[in-house]
């Protein structure tokens, strides 16, 4: 994975507390969002191109640092991820 994408964001919709994961392909501008759909399964949801009016919301995802090790951060994802 680490090869194709230069950044993972796993973040949460609020209030329902969702998952919603965001994939930064290598060398590219867009984010791509992952979602859970009404199954369970997580669907790709399309490609975010940052837009003026979410500039704040991109270059927040861009310049955040890592809080967790990558494996620790697989480890808690994988507790929201799994469970249905």
């Amino acid at each position: 994975m680490t090869r194709r994408f230069s950044r993972v964001v796993i973040a949460f919709d609020i209030p329902a507390y969702t998952p919603v994961i965001y994939f930064k392909p290598k060398g590219k501008e867009d984010y791509l969002k992952v979602v859970r759909d009404a199954a369970g399964d997580l669907v790709f949801q399309g490609k975010r191109t940052p837009a003026p009016y979410m500039s704040g919301f991109y270059a927040w995802l861009d310049d955040d640092k890592p809080t967790l090790d990558s494996l620790l951060a697989e480890r808690y994802a994988s507790l929201f991820l799994d469970a249905n």
